[in-house]
Formats: structure tokens, C-alpha cells, sequence
């Protein structure tokens, strides 16, 4: 695995929201205590208002704390699920292709800083841009829970619909019996 270059003048923070974005990099890295190792992805941000901006994952995979290390796992899951990808060789295969992040800023305990983390992976969604005399989609990056303006254009992230399908059969056997 290629080591992740430092991140010169890391940029400020980015708002609470939900982001399309790609993992670029990753890489293996010893814990600060050298008692196990994580995963280190590099997420940048594909479109919208905060487009090229990136953002940091550790996925704690080998730590004494078995927690840590299921909540590792079910990240790299979620990751899989997101990427329609079903077995993972090596954290390349991961490597650009469109997912949603869900990003959230917290304090590091350590050092007291104000960090992004992300607290969950998705499938990529839909942006849909107005304004400059047309309307856009295109599967890009922008906070989900307000909208956001770029250059003149209104974006705002369009949700997929979970539906359930139940069959008129089904209605008929639960509501009036058999």
C-alpha cells in the first residue's frame, strides 16, 4: 500500500451533512500506543460547495478493544454495501468509487481539537442543482440536511425512497383471514 502523503494547510471544517465522495487513498498505520492498527482513508469530496475538500477515516482493525474493532468492521461493511463490492483483497479495491459519506465534527479526547469523523457510509445519491438556466443532476456531494449554493446554483441531495411491495394477496390473508 502507498503511504498517504501529509495533508498540507489542512482546510477548515466542513459542516454536518451528508457528502458524496470517493476514497482516493489508504494505507495501514500503527496505533499511537503500538498496541494494534487501523485502516486510513482519505475521502475527498466529489461536487457541490465543498468539492475537492477531504476528509480522514480510521478504521481501528486490530486494537484490544474488540469494540473499536466491530465498529471497524461493520464500517468496512457499510463501505462494501455502499460500493456494491462483495469481497475486498486489498483497501485499493475500494479506491475511486462514488459513495455517500455522513460526516459529523466532534472534539478528539486527546488533544481537545475539533475534527470531522465519519459516522456512516451510503450509497452515492443524486445532487440536484438549479439556477444558470438549468437544472443539473448529477450523483455529487452537499449537505443533506439544508441545501447549499454554488456559483448561483441552489444543490440539494435528493433521497432515495425505500418502498415495501405487498401484494394484494397478503392484505387479503392478514386483514380478513384465510
Amino acid at each position: 500500500m502507498p503511504a498517504i502523503p501529509p495533508l498540507a494547510n489542512s482546510p477548515s471544517l466542513i459542516p454536518t451533512g451528508q457528502y458524496n465522495a470517493s476514497i482516493i487513498a489508504s494505507a495501514m498505520k500503527p496505533t499511537k500506543k503500538g498496541t494494534g492498527r487501523y485502516l486510513e482513508l482519505l475521502l475527498r469530496i466529489s461536487e457541490g460547495p465543498y468539492k475537492g475538500r477531504v476528509v480522514v477515516d480510521r478504521l481501528n482493525v486490530e486494537n484490544p478493544n474488540l469494540v473499536a474493532v466491530h465498529i471497524a468492521y461493520g464500517q468496512l461493511a457499510n463501505i462494501r454495501r455502499a460500493l456494491g463490492v462483495d469481497f475486498v483483497q486489498v483497501s485499493e479495491d475500494l479506491h475511486d468509487k462514488p459513495l455517500t459519506i455522513h460526516v459529523r465534527s466532534e472534539m478528539r479526547r486527546d488533544t481537545g481539537a475539533i475534527v470531522n469523523v465519519v459516522k456512516n457510509y451510503g450509497k452515492a445519491v443524486p445532487l440536484t442543482c438549479t439556477g444558470s438556466d438549468t437544472e443539473q443532476t448529477s450523483v455529487a456531494g452537499a449537505p443533506s440536511a439544508s441545501s447549499s449554493s454554488d456559483n448561483g446554483r441552489h444543490c440539494v441531495m435528493t433521497e432515495r425512497k425505500k418502498t415495501t411491495r405487498v401484494s394484494v394477496a397478503d392484505v387479503v390473508t392478514h386483514n380478513h383471514g384465510p
